[in-house]
């Protein structure tokens, strides 16, 4: 199932070890999600609202905003109920209430989350 896949890699050339020989995790790099290393060149935001929406993304994944797209979809990219919370307090207190956490799972990206809140402003 999905839930069980990782989402985050790091790529290492080799795993780093203590003087004990045991992996040394402090030294790996950080794992950033699969969705940020493929998705950001697909297209990028076209309105003033997928602009904003992309930005709170990146904000709230805690990813650079070359990582995300405006067709970045948000569990690709790490997203899950505690940094939906996060996503939708930045949307609304741009946007006021015109978008819940259900509405983050079932939109999922940018695109149709901008054209939701521009539909219902």
């Amino acid at each position: 199932p999905d839930f069980l896949r990782p989402t985050h890699y790091a790529q290492v050339d080799a795993i780093p070890l203590t003087v004990n020989g045991k992996a040394d995790t402090k030294a790996l790099p950080e794992a950033r999600p699969l969705g940020a290393l493929t998705t950001a060149g697909e297209r990028g935001p076209e309105t003033e609202t997928e602009t904003t929406v992309c930005e709170f993304f990146a904000e709230a994944l805690d990813l650079d905003d070359d990582e995300v797209s405006a067709v970045s979809d948000f569990t690709a990219l790490g997203g899950h109920s505690m940094l939906a919370v996060r996503l939708t307090g930045l949307l609304r207190r741009e946007y006021g209430p015109v978008i819940t956490i259900r509405d983050l799972f079932t939109l999922r990206t940018p695109e149709a989350i901008a054209r939701h809140i521009d539909e219902e402003s």
